[in-house]
């Protein structure tokens, strides 16, 4: 039981730094240098701009003029569904690809061929990346039970802080003690509501969490404060 809530707890941890396999890249001593800042994870039914810079392979000076590349994609399926052209550069250096959101229109691993060249040299670049319904990386079965599980501890660990907090202000009895757990309650909350906000959004969950910080924010920071003040004045001293 331990070692399974410990793989849960790891899992939560690094699921946020999974990517894509990196890309491969020609690796000539002269050419081209192809590089491209592909997401690891785009958005479902979206647009997409990929760019791509091309440098002298070796010097490393990038090449803005008489040079065009080439952009292939290809769907889960392994269908080709995309090829573009540019023989511009815009924003100084990009050659650029505005993919239209029909081709990302399925949830799965995609891949992509950029290759680049004029009449003397050349090079490509080659990678994948995974199209999720939401742009972050997909959340396995485990995972999700867990982060609800700790949702609706953490929202319940709210309710019981407030229980208390209330009836120790009710008795003129707050210390530090009810202080810390009030606290404890909120900042939990708000930590998991951030974490779910920057990696993992789960609608129903962040709902319910944004709606314990938001209303229980008077009842577990004021409150306790002025509670202890109030029982300072009264008992003369604080526990």
């Amino acid at each position: 039981m331990r070692k399974g809530l410990m793989l849960l707890v790891f899992s939560l941890i690094l699921l946020p730094l999974v990517y894509a396999a990196p890309p491969q890249a020609s690796a000539a001593e002269y050419g081209f240098d192809v590089r491209s800042g592909v997401s690891n994870n785009i958005p479902l039914n979206q647009d997409y701009d990929f760019h791509v810079h091309i440098f002298n392979s070796s010097n490393g000076v990038p090449i803005i003029e008489n040079a065009g590349c080439y952009f292939h994609l290809y769907n889960v399926n392994g269908k080709h569904i995309y090829e573009g052209y540019d023989g511009e550069v815009s924003h100084d250096f990009d050659f650029g690809f505005d993919v239209d959101k029909g081709n990302f229109s399925r949830i799965g691993e995609f891949e992509y061929i950029i290759q680049c060249n004029n009449t003397e040299s050349g090079g490509f670049i080659s990678g994948n990346f995974h199209v999720t319904e939401t742009g972050h990386p997909e959340k396995g079965g485990a995972v999700i039970v867990f982060l609800m599980i700790l949702g609706l501890v953490a929202f319940f660990f709210l309710l019981w802080t407030l229980i208390n907090t209330l009836e120790a202000f009710a008795s003129l009895e707050i210390n530090f003690k009810v202080i810390s757990w009030s606290f404890a309650a909120y900042f939990t909350n708000l930590a998991y509501y951030y974490y779910l906000k920057m990696f993992m959004p789960m609608n129903l969950m962040l709902d319910l969490s944004f709606i314990g910080i938001s209303a229980f924010g008077m009842t577990h920071l004021f409150l306790p404060l002025v509670g202890l003040i109030i029982s300072w004045i009264k008992g003369g001293k604080v526990e």
